[in-house]
């Protein structure tokens, strides 16, 4: 029982008796919450094809690698302000907790990557809220063949995050709710290629004010013989961040939230794509099928390459479908073949 492991854990002569390569417990049920809080454990936790009906709480703890491949998690998993000295594993596992939070790392250190990723054809899923807030991780959370599915509100919250590594969805992930990563500071890049968000009444990917040293990649690609559409609905928000590669956004599909007006409030979610202030050390790639649903919005933005608009489709018909007041790029401009249809059709640039 739950109980027997917290007793055997917790204390320190049963706790001796632990071989170097750790806790191995798999496909154990425990029926109430195992609660681990506090626990200092310098050895690796391995939970692989468990089932916890009501949770896991290792909260202000340390511990090694924490590993619950294909495990099946009914309440929610805690590790808040927790030190962890590898990598937590959680391909191929599933999380629910509906409208309520899956999986809560707020504060935690994780010394490894962090695998939310499928497995053996099972995919990762969360019913619930993944909080990530301020979490420092020394390594690449990975999302391949994600599913997180949240009604209302958050899906991932990683605000104020620090990645050393990259941020890595595929085609087969799937995200219901906003994906926040606001302020977040990311080493590497934010590699969404062919994924697909859906957030229709808000921010499907909110990255304002976040450092991303490497590419934004949130563009079409193939798999196979198959072109894989990348597909956000709800806004896309990159005003005030700093991208240190380029934005590459080919042949994807934008489109934005229901409801929002900026006149309004300037601050509700109205457009396809915003990068107001946007700084991007290389080029802006929005060409090849690109196509929007709603404003795109440049303004004030500082583009180190080129901007490439060419054979892009933009619409909108409540504005401008493309705002590009005031944008300064250090390169070229190509907006050959690019299909602009607004009611508004103003177009203003600076250039060098």
């Amino acid at each position: 029982s739950a109980r027997i492991i917290e007793l055997f854990l917790t204390s320190p002569t049963e706790s001796e008796k632990i071989f170097n390569n750790g806790l191995i417990l798999h496909h154990a049920v425990f029926e109430e919450e195992l609660n681990l809080e506090g626990l200092v454990f310098k050895y690796s936790l391995d939970f692989d094809y468990c089932t916890f009906q009501l949770g896991l709480n290792l909260s202000v703890g340390r511990i090694g690698f924490l590993s619950l491949k294909r495990a099946k998690i009914n309440s929610t998993l805690k590790i808040i302000s927790t030190r962890i000295g590898g990598q937590l594993n959680c391909r191929g596992a599933t999380f629910s907790n509906p409208n309520k939070k899956a999986i809560i790392a707020q504060n935690a250190i994780v010394e490894g990557s962090m695998l939310l990723d499928g497995c053996d054809e099972n995919p990762f899923v969360a019913h619930g809220e993944i909080n990530l807030r301020g979490i420092q991780l020394h390594g690449t959370i990975n999302l391949r063949d994600a599913k997180i599915l949240q009604e209302a509100g958050d899906a991932i919250n990683a605000e104020n995050a620090r990645i050393s590594g990259d941020i890595i969805f595929d085609y087969e992930s799937k995200v219901k709710g906003q994906i926040l990563l606001q302020g977040a500071n990311i080493e590497g890049s934010m590699d969404c290629r062919g994924a697909t968000f859906n957030h229709p009444t808000g921010w499907a990917l909110n990255l304002k004010r976040a450092v991303i040293e490497g590419d934004v990649l949130l563009n079409t690609t193939v798999a196979g013989s198959q072109r894989r559409i990348f597909s956000a609905k709800g806004e896309v928000k990159l005003s005030g961040a700093n991208i240190g590669g380029q934005l590459k956004c080919r042949g994807g599909l934008f489109h934005k939230p229901k409801g929002g007006h900026y006149l309004l409030n300037p601050e509700d979610p109205s457009c396809a794509l915003i990068a107001e202030g946007l700084k991007v050390e290389g080029p802006v790639l929005l060409d090849k099928g690109f196509n929007a649903k709603g404003e795109v919005r440049f303004t004030n933005a500082t583009i180190g390459g080129d901007f490439d608009a060419s054979g892009g489709k933009f619409e909108n018909e409540g504005g401008y479908a493309l705002n590009l007041c005031r944008i300064h790029t250090k390169r070229d401009m190509h907006l050959s073949f690019c299909n602009i249809d607004s009611s508004e059709r103003k177009v203003s640039f600076i250039a060098k």
